[in-house]
């Protein structure tokens, strides 16, 4: 869903700029959607899940386009968009290794 923002409007005090408007995102294939969380199941411990994350990226805009689309990539929890922001070199080995399954499978 996307916020209302006429409902924000009408509050003394509050103003903002919308510096992006990027659309939501979800994998238009659940078969493919499945895949890529078996491939990062195979390379890494603990479940994966499919989620909804309230991340703004490219993804919407393919989406719409109709470009099947999932996101899946390396991250550290907390640090991303941060000033200190990294990936360990094992998480980019990982996040190869589900690359590497999605395109031989």
């Amino acid at each position: 869903d996307r916020t209302d923002v006429g409902a924000v409007e009408a509050i003394d005090g509050v103003s903002w700029t919308i510096d992006q408007d990027l659309p939501p995102m979800a994998c238009d294939d659940p078969e493919f959607a499945d895949r890529v969380l078996d491939a990062a199941g195979a390379v890494q411990a603990g479940a994966g899940a499919h989620v909804a994350k309230p991340h703004a990226t490219d993804a919407g805009w393919l989406a719409d386009a109709g470009v099947t689309c999932v996101v899946c990539g390396p991250a550290e929890p907390g640090e991303a968009h941060t000033a200190s922001e990294s990936v360990s070199l094992d998480l980019l080995a990982r996040c190869r290794s589900v690359y590497e399954r999605l395109t031989n499978s």
